[in-house]
């Protein structure tokens, strides 16, 4: 089949690269100019900006088959674990991953994205920016994409793999399927390391400095060896329930930290869905690492923030539960965020999507004529739609329970936490997000369709699946 993935994040690529191997033709069309985007700084995908991802192992699984698994592990730091406390740094709660699955990476999201793009490149994938996706139409021919710029694009099928904003999702099933904000809103940076130097020597710099807001940015301000960033814990969150914020910080190289700033003021807020660095970097950084300092996060903690290479704004989004993630009749399915975008508390958002990249190729691998597309769907909807749908289900408590009407409330949430993570230890909690076998579950399905394509169809010398138009 000719197929057309629109979005260029990090499903798309790796779908691209599961269905080229599997025989079909596929092209990327991606909305961001990279000329215009370098000028104005407009784009996560194309600059500097963006912060860690965390790849948990069912997402590696997906990473190995397409055969870029060895370069994101030697650009990124393993995770089992990560470390929660309270805003001061008191009262650590360490959460532990299923012992019975791989760790996963912790990688600084443009270089995970320059991975997969330049594997696309080696596979001889073509991908086309500047194609601002307009609409979608039908004919006996296939499905045909209009973009902006007066092109075109006619194929087989369509995957819409463009983001908790996506057009695909809002042409197909409808504009009230727009992405609503969850309400948290904050700051995302990126901060250089100093390998050369230790803790020590940084912590006694940062002392003489008296002008903190003046403090170079960048280098030497923190050493990549301070205990706080100890990389057997490579994420840590300091949260502060009265506030509704938090700060988590996240090594995602021997030399780089990523971080957040987040809080959920009391009136809903909304913000561009594009992110833009910010224009005014010192200043803003300082800003913020002084927020952060009155809220009373450990000195080393501000000291990333006023150090940052990078700081842009996000918002986070969601979308309610969609019926299908495809359309037979349109020609059309859906992946990752563009079907189920969830809030980012359980740290599983992008390995869900690439779990549905990994389903999808597999699939259309088994049935690759255009003809069984109905099947390919509906098998699609039957491995995705309770799974991804229950996790952002429980993404969602997760992030209600950040919240905290009193000190006594703060309290005891924090206590909850440290019983349900200990309990974590001998019932494994994570295990059916991190142990998920996408091969596996697909193969299986497949399997019992083409076993009742040949009981319904005897007479038939191959395993074949007749489809009904």
């Amino acid at each position: 089949m000719k197929i057309i993935i629109i979005g260029a994040g990090t499903a798309g690529p790796v779908l691209a690269i599961g269905l080229k191997r599997a025989g079909h033709e596929v092209a990327i069309y991606d909305k961001f100019d990279l000329l215009k985007a370098a000028e104005t700084k407009s784009a996560v995908w194309f600059n500097e900006t963006g912060g860690a991802v965390g790849v948990a192992a069912n997402g590696v699984r997906i990473l190995r088959d397409v055969g870029v698994l060895d370069e994101v592990l030697n650009d990124s730091i393993p995770i089992r674990n990560a470390t929660f406390h309270k805003i001061d740094g008191s009262s650590p709660i360490t959460q532990f991953g299923s012992p019975d699955a791989d760790p996963g990476a912790q990688i600084w999201r443009v270089a995970l994205h320059r991975i997969v793009m330049h594997k696309c490149q080696q596979e001889g994938i073509k991908a086309y920016v500047g194609k601002k996706l307009v609409a979608i139409e039908n004919d006996e021919n296939g499905v045909t994409c209009q973009f902006e710029d007066g092109t075109s694009a006619t194929g087989d099928l369509v995957v819409g793999a463009d983001g908790t904003h996506s057009a695909t999702r809002r042409l197909v099933f409808g504009d009230d399927k727009k992405a609503t904000p969850a309400g948290e809103v904050g700051w995302v940076g990126v901060t250089p390391l100093d390998t050369t130097t230790t803790a020590a020597t940084t912590d006694k710099a940062a002392a003489a400095t008296t002008d903190k807001a003046a403090a170079a940015p960048g280098l030497g301000l923190l050493a990549a060896n301070d205990p706080h960033l100890d990389v057997k814990v490579p994420q840590t969150l300091f949260i502060d329930r009265r506030r509704n914020a938090s700060v988590m910080v996240c090594r995602t190289r021997a030399n780089q930290v990523c971080w957040t700033v987040s809080t959920v003021p009391p009136t809903p807020a909304t913000a561009d869905p594009e992110w833009r660095p910010a224009p005014d970097l010192p200043g803003e950084s300082a800003r913020l690492a002084a927020e952060v300092e009155a809220w009373g996060a450990p000195a080393h903690v501000t000291r990333l923030i006023r150090g940052a290479a990078s700081v842009a704004p996000f918002a986070v989004y969601e979308i309610a539960d969609l019926a299908s993630f495809g359309s037979a009749a349109r020609r059309v399915v859906l992946v990752a965020d563009a079907a189920h975008a969830m809030r980012p508390n359980l740290g599983v958002g992008l390995s869900m999507g690439l779990e549905d990249a990994g389903v999808l190729y597999e699939l259309l691998a088994a049935f690759p004529a255009a003809a069984q597309l109905p099947i390919v769907l509906r098998a699609y909807d039957q491995l995705r739609m309770k799974r991804t749908q229950s996790i952002a289900a429980q993404a969602r408590k997760v992030s209600q329970m950040g919240h905290s009407s009193s000190d006594f409330a703060a309290a005891f949430a924090h206590m909850t936490m440290r019983a349900v993570f200990f309990l974590m230890k001998f019932v494994d909690l994570y295990g059916p997000i991190a142990n998920y076998d996408f091969k596996a579950e697909t193969a299986k399905l497949v399997a019992e369709l083409k076993k009742t394509s040949v009981k319904e169809n005897p007479a038939d010398s191959k395993e074949t699946v007749t489809v009904e138009n």
